[in-house]
Order: C-alpha cells, then sequence, then structure tokens
C-alpha cells in the first residue's frame, strides 16, 4: 500500500506494522461509504494501491483516484463521527446521519440540508455539537462521559471523585 499523505490523521502511519493498521481500519470502516468511494476504497486495498489500474476500471485519472483515496482515508480515520457514535445517547439518530454524512461521507452542509430536508443551520449546529463533543472528550480522556452529563450520582458523590 503506498503512503497516502502526510496529513494529521494519516501522518502517524508510517512504517509497515502502521500501514497495515491503517488498511484494518480502513477495512472496518469501509461500510460507512456509499457508492463510487466504497468501490474506490475497497480497490484500493484489494489491490495494494495500483492507482493506474484503478483509474482505468473508474475512467478517471490516476491523480484524481489517488487524491480522492487520499480524502476518503482522512474521513475515515477523523475521530469525530466515531466519537459521536461512543457517546450517541448526546446524539439524536437524526444528528448521528448528519454527523456521518458530513465527517465520514464528505457531502457539504448545504447537500445535506436538501437531501434530508433540514435547514442548514441545524445541519451547522449538529456540525458543531459534534466537534464539540470530540474536543471535550479529548480534552478528558479518561472519563467514560462527557462534564455535565448525568451518571446518576448525588452532587455530594461527584465531589468525591
Amino acid at each position: 500500500m503506498k503512503h497516502l499523505s502526510n496529513s494529521p490523521n494519516v501522518a502517524e502511519y508510517h512504517n509497515a506494522a502502521d500501514t497495515r493498521d491503517l488498511a484494518d481500519l480502513l477495512q472496518t470502516r469501509a461500510h460507512l461509504l456509499t457508492g463510487q468511494d466504497k468501490a474506490l476504497l475497497t480497490m484500493y486495498l484489494a489491490n495494494g494501491g495500483n492507482f493506474c489500474q484503478m483509474a482505468r476500471v473508474a475512467g478517471l485519472c490516476a491523480t484524481s483516484v489517488a487524491r480522492r483515496i487520499r480524502r476518503i482515508a482522512q474521513r475515515l480515520t477523523d475521530p469525530t463521527y466515531p466519537l459521536c457514535l461512543r457517546h450517541r445517547d448526546h446524539f439524536s439518530r437524526l444528528e448521528l446521519t448528519v454527523a456521518r454524512d458530513y465527517f465520514v461521507r464528505g457531502r457539504s452542509m448545504t447537500r445535506i440540508s436538501r437531501d434530508r430536508r433540514l435547514t442548514y443551520y441545524r445541519v451547522r449546529k449538529t456540525v458543531r455539537k459534534a466537534e464539540r463533543v470530540t474536543s471535550l472528550v479529548r480534552s478528558f480522556p479518561s472519563a467514560t462521559s462527557l462534564p455535565g452529563a448525568p451518571t446518576g450520582r448525588t452532587d455530594s458523590q461527584r465531589d468525591l471523585l
């Protein structure tokens, strides 16, 4: 598998073991994609990164295929959507769908609002909420729930922790 990019999400995968880990991660998250993105990623993982061959099959330029694979990998390695799933009690089903469309499938907020029949404001609010949850979880990595979330404990029990 060829080196994908120097982006922050993918840059950590430099040696062979990390490349295998990246391939495994992409393979497990490929089901989140649809259409041509899913087909390209599947071909990429099956063929080991032969962009010329993939471009011939897809009818695209090899450079475009390489760029697209890199963007797909960046979106799939972004931790925002998996963190939203891990904290799904903070999101409605529709909000999780919007987060998946935006963070995993790479759809624009305008397209999501049109396809889901939501206002642009609602989509933007959901995306920002997902980003806030991600930043909170990253700032409190050892916490099992988000700060301020109901834990079933009383205030005095919370103070002891």
